[in-house]
C-alpha cells in the first residue's frame, strides 16, 4: 500500500445529506491531483448514515462507534488507524498553521 499524501479524517454524527455533499465535493476537488485517504468514524448515527456508509466503496476506511463518543474522542480513535505516521502528520499540521496568513 502507498502512503497517501493527505489522511482526510471526517467524524459523522447524522446529518446524511452533509456527508453525502462532504464526499462528493472531497472527490471532485482531490480525484487525481493526489493521493488521499479518506477516514470516516461514525458516532451511532440513527438516520441512515451507517447504512449508507457500509455501502461506500473502495477507497474510503470507516469506523462505527456503538454509542456516541463526541468530536475530539472520534478524531483521536480514527488517528490510530491513519497509514501516514503521525510524525509526518504533525509536522504537516505544523507547516500549514506556520504558513502567513495572506490577506
Amino acid at each position: 500500500m502507498s502512503v497517501p499524501s493527505v489522511s482526510v479524517i471526517i467524524s459523522v454524527f447524522g446529518q446524511l445529506q452533509y456527508t453525502k455533499r462532504c464526499l462528493a465535493q472531497l472527490e471532485e476537488t482531490l480525484a487525481g491531483e493526489l493521493d488521499y485517504e479518506v477516514l470516516i468514524i461514525d458516532d451511532a448515527s440513527k438516520d441512515g448514515t451507517v447504512e449508507f456508509l457500509k455501502d461506500l466503496g473502495e477507497g474510503y476506511r470507516v469506523f462505527f462507534n456503538e454509542e456516541n463518543q463526541g468530536f475530539a474522542k472520534n478524531n483521536n480513535l480514527v488517528s490510530e488507524a491513519l497509514t501516514r505516521s503521525l510524525s509526518t502528520v504533525a509536522k504537516t499540521l505544523t507547516s500549514v498553521f506556520a504558513c502567513p496568513r495572506r490577506v
